[in-house]
């Protein structure tokens, strides 16, 4: 639940900045439990984001930033300039 979740909030960063998950290039996973996050992210039943799979960095660590976290996830993504980039009012 907590991986769907992070991948739900990375989706709205991504799109806020005007990126696809076809943008990201890069992907540093930190999980607590390597064998559950396996099983997680292999299950063909939860939602996929992009296409294809960035270079990725699965590190199993002993503990995160907050007690309650189970996995933080960074990406970096590029954008062509020629893209439309999105509105952003207050």
């Amino acid at each position: 639940a907590q991986y769907v979740h992070v991948m739900k909030m990375l989706d709205i960063q991504l799109k806020a900045a005007g990126a696809e998950w076809d943008d990201v290039v890069f992907r540093r996973m930190f999980v607590l439990d390597v064998d559950a996050f396996g099983k997680v992210y292999f299950d063909e039943t939860l939602p996929k984001y992009g296409d294809g799979r960035p270079p990725s960095t699965l590190i199993g660590v002993t503990r995160l930033s907050n007690p309650e976290y189970l996995i933080e996830i960074d990406l970096m993504a590029v954008v062509d300039p020629a893209k439309e980039s999105p509105v952003i009012s207050d």
